[in-house]
């Protein structure tokens, strides 16, 4: 499983879940995390016309800490926080070897149990000030983020505050991708947004 470089995380994006996600298969991002944190909002709904744009594609959906959702869907993946439903018991609710179960981590004791646990990738952060976040963990920064990647066989992606002012200094990580959510999310030119990042990345890619 190839999994690396942008990591879409759509949430509340100001042109619309199902825009939001025609773009980002035009742009051919190989993941994107549905993260709905607005209980007015019918998940099921929005998750399955999701689902719809994204099956066929080289894109993948991924669903933010609801492993019932994901099931129902038949999503590609989901991804769990520390406080949620723990991995071990994911896998036993979703028996497909083919999923993916992406956790967040913050330190390297969190990383090492992940990977141990079965993770098929792992989040580490946050690197930079985010407001994505309302409870936010302590920040990383560059040199601890490293140390934890550096931890970790499976692959990982950094998170937290990622621009395009500051993605070349994620470039020492050596992570396999990195998450954007604000910026793509906040943006009323999200495509063009998108493919900048893409070439960032690939610039400073290893």
């Amino acid at each position: 499983m190839n999994l690396g470089g942008l990591y879409l995380i759509i949430t509340n994006p100001i042109i619309g879940y199902q825009k939001l996600t025609e773009i980002a298969v035009s742009c051919k991002v190989s993941l994107i995390q549905l993260r709905i944190k607005d209980n007015r909002i019918n998940k099921v709904n929005i998750a399955n016309d999701i689902k719809n744009i994204t099956n066929g594609t080289q894109t993948r959906l991924i669903i933010n800490d609801d492993i019932n959702l994901a099931i129902e869907i038949d999503a590609d993946g989901v991804h769990l926080g520390q406080d949620d439903c723990l991995i071990e018991k994911a896998k036993n609710l979703w028996k497909n070897k083919n999923k993916i179960f992406g956790i967040s981590t913050h330190n390297q004791d969190q990383a090492i149990q992940a990977e141990k646990n079965g993770a098929s990738y792992i989040g580490i952060g946050p690197i930079f000030p985010t407001s994505s976040k309302k409870n936010l963990d302590p920040l990383l920064g560059i040199k601890n983020a490293t140390k934890i990647s550096d931890k970790c066989n499976c692959p990982t992606f950094v998170i937290g505050g990622i621009n395009l002012k500051n993605i070349k200094q994620i470039k020492n990580i050596k992570s396999s991708g990195f998450c954007v959510l604000g910026a793509v999310n906040n943006s009323k030119e999200p495509e063009k947004v998108i493919k900048s990042f893409k070439n960032e990345w690939e610039s400073i890619n290893f």
